[in-house]
């Protein structure tokens, strides 16, 4: 019975200090905060969108909802705004046939147009081996954004504005805000160079098959030199995406496609094929980077990826 009792007190006194242990490393994770991996400042957060319970909403207020609305996670990669600007116009009704699409909308409340400009980061985490750090953001201007405020069923006010026409990527490769600039030193030789995610160039191009640091194919875009200049890509295998940074260098078609194929030559992509999607053409100023977005196979099925190459398609 005494060693019973013993064991007991033995088992007791191990289970807290596991309680312990396993509390503290939560702790030290939360204490992290949402900005940490990503090398960020936090995102703001809104203590009150409940103001003004009645009568106007003011432009300030526009602006720090806004704000909180916007900065936030979104999948694995984290947003932030910057230089924000907001007007305000005067109050509307409810419209169904316009506001069919509000979350959660409080239809007694009237809706604010609102209008004005913000820069807008795209932030991913930093790699396990930091090499992303300081330049894991890309900046999308929207100078002339336009959007409304509204109050849902809880009370609190939402708002969003975005730039349908003349929004742009203006910069990749930066730090977030409150983040470390890198300076831009330092790759010094070829060996380095090719190690980054971008397109090697003539001197250091590598064969079919050749895997990045990714451990995914390096993409052959040999079907777009004529018309653009790769910037960059990246793969993004949870949403199952690569995306490819690129400016137009001339006036280009459409029938561009990229082909998956395993190291037989099978084709690995579900439909056979995966289009190019955001593609510039011709009504794009040449010289303006775009991002482009294509599907890629299953995060399982890019592990037998064996090339990734960009063709013409013919009808």
């Amino acid at each position: 019975m005494k060693n019973q009792n013993n064991q007991h007190r033995q088992f007791v006194l191990l289970a807290g200090i596991a309680a312990l242990f396993i509390f503290g490393a939560l702790n030290s994770t939360f204490a992290q905060g949402i900005g940490a991996p990503y090398g960020a400042r936090e995102p703001r957060v809104c203590k009150d969108k409940k103001q003004p319970r009645t009568g106007a909403l003011t432009a300030a207020q526009a602006k720090e909802y806004l704000i909180c609305d916007a900065e936030k996670v979104f999948g694995v990669d984290l947003g932030f705004v910057e230089d924000v600007t907001v007007e305000v116009g005067k109050p509307r009704p409810y419209n169904i046939k316009e506001d069919f699409n509000y979350n959660d909308i409080d239809t007694k409340f009237p809706i604010y147009p609102i209008r004005g400009s913000y820069k807008s980061y795209n932030c991913q985490p930093i790699n396990g081996d930091g090499r992303n750090r300081g330049k894991n953001c890309s900046i999308y201007d929207n100078p002339n954004a336009k959007g409304s405020c509204y109050k849902n069923s809880f009370g609190d006010w939402t708002c969003a504005m975005t730039d349908a026409y003349t929004g742009k990527f203006i910069a990749t490769d930066v730090p977030p805000p409150g983040g470390v600039v890198v300076p831009a030193a330092a790759v010094t030789d070829k060996k380095d160079a090719r190690n980054n995610n971008e397109r090697p160039t003539a001197e250091t191009k590598t064969e079919t098959g050749a895997k990045d640091d990714s451990g995914y194919p390096k993409p052959d875009f040999t079907a777009l030199e004529k018309w653009f200049e790769i910037v960059r890509y990246e793969y993004a295998p949870d949403e199952r995406k690569l995306y490819i940074y690129l400016k137009s260098k001339a006036v280009c078609p459409y029938d561009f496609k990229i082909e998956f194929r395993d190291k037989d030559g099978r084709m690995l992509q579900d439909t056979t094929v995966s289009w190019l999607t955001h593609l510039p053409g011709s009504t794009d100023p040449l010289g303006e980077l775009k991002k482009v977005e294509v599907n890629t196979p299953s995060e399982k099925d890019m592990a037998k990826v064996a090339s990734a190459k960009i063709v013409r398609f013919v009808q």
